[in-house]
């Protein structure tokens, strides 16, 4: 019987044994081995956007200069044009019958001139022969002057006929793109009447605000060739968030600080060969600035809890503990940390979604 109770101890300490192994083997277990990264110091370029508001190089309203009716338009809008096409023609009957009686008016003037002048030099001739006194003479050219007069006066009424007449061709001022028409055919139109805007979309504008500090901290990095800040390289972003292909030049546009909004007008000059930018878009301007020292952290270590970014920091005793910073712009795989993070930090690189504040880890060798 006592051999009997003997061999049920054994057993019953077996399988105690058993349990207190794999449970001790499971919390080793239950510990993630995960690799960590250090922050690295190194100089880089970071991003700076700005809202920014996309303008023609040229743009113009096409507005009457004269009075009628909108008798023929010759283009469309979006339609492309050249320096000097004719856009518009106004209703302009009165006018040439207006310059054809100037013309003839001038005609008249002229030989009613010459005749006065044909007079004098009769006049003058009678008076060496003293058949009639010297004041004949001068009351004939007197005469001559006053006519003369009549004739450079109706030249003048000529040619303001003749130009109000060519202001019933409107015609483009420089090789463009038209805008909407908001005149129709038999529309009465006034002076300064709107036709139409065109825009030259070979060259556009893109202007934005720079706070005055991040322009006076351009102006200290390039203090020895302040004109190089004028003249950095920019990107586009569209509204629809893709990147313009083409690069721009900075300008500074006004040279006044704005006293409500702390800031200074530039802009960026962008080339437009596809047209894909048009007069009053809008996107953002990215600037390349460039950062020394700056400190960066692999994108994958970080993560976001409302709207605040975190990465996990190891302690001495490969405790993890969530630690906010404030991110820069993204270059590459990588943040640039403008503060939160110490080059002394180890952070976990990856696995990061398993982990909870104050877990235990063990870091993972290379």
């Amino acid at each position: 019987m006592s051999r009997y109770y003997i061999i049920l101890l054994c057993s019953l300490l077996g399988i105690f044994s058993c349990k207190t192994n794999a449970n001790e083997s499971s919390e080793e277990s239950s510990v993630p081995v995960l690799p960590i990264t250090h922050p690295v110091i190194k100089d880089t370029l970071m991003d700076q956007p700005y809202v920014t508001n996309i303008q023609a190089i040229k743009n113009v309203e096409i507005r009457s200069r004269v009075r009628g009716i909108l008798e023929n338009t010759f283009v469309d809008e979006g339609e492309v044009v050249k320096k000097g096409q004719v856009l518009f023609k106004i209703s302009n009957d009165e006018l040439q019958i207006q310059l054809d009686q100037s013309k003839a008016a001038v005609s008249s003037a002229i030989a009613d001139a010459s005749a006065a002048e044909i007079e004098q030099n009769r006049v003058q001739g009678l008076v060496k022969k003293k058949v009639v006194t010297p004041s004949e003479l001068d009351l004939s050219k007197e005469r001559l002057l006053a006519l003369q007069a009549k004739v450079a006066e109706a030249k003048a009424i000529r040619d303001n006929f003749a130009k109000q007449l060519s202001y019933t061709y409107i015609k483009a001022p420089f090789n463009g793109v038209i805008d909407r028409l908001p005149l129709k055919v038999g529309s009465l139109v006034e002076e300064g009447s709107l036709f139409t805007n065109i825009s030259d979309l070979t060259t556009m504008f893109a202007y934005f605000d720079l706070p005055e500090t991040e322009y006076l901290k351009l102006i200290r990095a390039n203090a020895d060739n302040k004109s190089a800040i004028y003249s950095d390289s920019a990107s586009l972003l569209l509204t629809d968030g893709s990147p313009y292909p083409y690069k721009g030049k900075i300008q500074r546009s006004e040279s006044v600080i704005d006293p409500g909004t702390g800031s200074i007008a530039y802009r960026a000059i962008f080339s437009n060969p596809l047209k894909i930018l048009h007069h009053n878009s809008s996107g953002t301007v990215i600037l390349h600035k460039e950062v020394k020292n700056a400190i960066l952290i692999p994108q994958k270590c970080v993560f976001e809890i409302q709207d605040k970014n975190y990465v996990f920091a190891v302690n001495d005793s490969n405790v993890v503990h969530m630690k906010s910073f404030e991110p820069g712009s993204r270059v590459g795989k990588y943040y640039i940390v403008l503060s939160g993070i110490d080059l002394k930090d180890k952070i976990v690189y990856e696995g990061v979604q398993n982990l909870r504040d104050g877990m235990k880890i063990e870091i993972r060798k290379n």
